[in-house]
């Protein structure tokens, strides 16, 4: 499929932008609805696409967090305040909640939603990767 779709829409390639875009259409709308597939029965996939019955949410909610847990919004940078420092997580989770549980003895538990983001250290003033779970090792 690849080879093909470079042989008719980029050997050579287009000009501008503009008309190579289109043969990319011309191409799409040619390999969905005429060109029959050995893979489907030599049908054409618009002829056997069904769309899928799962909804999506318009918007996504925030996560919810447990009563107890610190919760901050991360800053545009990607850091976020705590106990006085800024501490700095990620910016692909700027303008999202996380939360902030403690583990022990001034270590913090950084979480979105459920996933682990990190552990803060509070003595070090350092992030750390978070930690996984280590599975009980069973006695045979």
């Amino acid at each position: 499929m690849h080879r093909t779709l470079k042989e008719e829409t980029a050997t050579p390639s287009m000009a501008d932008m503009n008309r190579q875009q289109m043969r990319f259409e011309e191409f799409r709308r040619e390999y969905n609805n005429e060109r029959p597939h050995e893979a489907l029965g030599m049908k054409t996939p618009s002829s056997v696409y069904k769309a899928s019955s799962l909804s999506y949410p318009e918007k996504v909610l925030e996560p919810q967090y447990d009563e107890g847990v610190d919760v901050r919004r991360v800053r545009d940078g990607g850091e976020i305040r705590f106990q006085s420092n800024y501490y700095f997580l990620s910016e692909l989770l700027a303008g999202k909640q996380v939360g902030l549980t403690e583990l022990h003895d001034g270590w913090y538990e950084v979480r979105f939603s459920f996933h682990p983001i990190c552990i803060i250290d509070l003595k070090e003033m350092k992030v750390r990767p978070a930690q996984k779970k280590v599975l009980p090792m069973s006695v045979g």
